[in-house]
């Protein structure tokens, strides 16, 4: 994680663990290690459809350990919404968009920014490149 460009997806407890199912324990230290160490350069996600598992994890159960991984609420905060938005490009919905749990209305959360209102140039399309 010294790399400034390096980014890491914390997630996979169910297959890292030693210990099989929930609560995952074993894994929360390297998980909270890699917080530590960049903070602004992690993501997290449950892995669905859960390829290659000893056992098949409760989507609730990798949710929940999330407190454990990230017992910070301004980290957890910006693991899961400010740092996708960074390394993504989104743009943060208005009054909290679908962050807040609900869809948005307006702008449309579907159609793709005019190259007005973005700041970066257009990408080439895969047909042109």
């Amino acid at each position: 994680m010294n790399d400034e460009r390096a980014w890491v997806k914390i997630s996979g407890a169910e297959r890292l663990t030693a210990d099989g199912p929930p609560p995952y324990d074993d894994v929360v230290p390297f998980a909270q290690a890699l917080v530590a160490a960049a903070p602004d350069r992690v993501l997290w996600g449950t892995d669905w459809p859960h390829p290659n598992v000893r056992h098949m994890p409760d989507d609730g159960d990798l949710v929940d350990l999330l407190v454990d991984l990230i017992p910070d609420e301004a980290t957890r905060h910006r693991v899961l919404v400010t740092n996708p938005e960074t390394l993504y490009d989104f743009s943060p919905m208005p009054d909290g968009g679908a962050i807040a749990g609900r869809w948005p209305t307006q702008p449309s959360f579907f159609e793709p920014r005019s190259s007005a209102a973005s700041s970066r140039p257009a990408r080439a399309s895969s047909s042109s490149r």
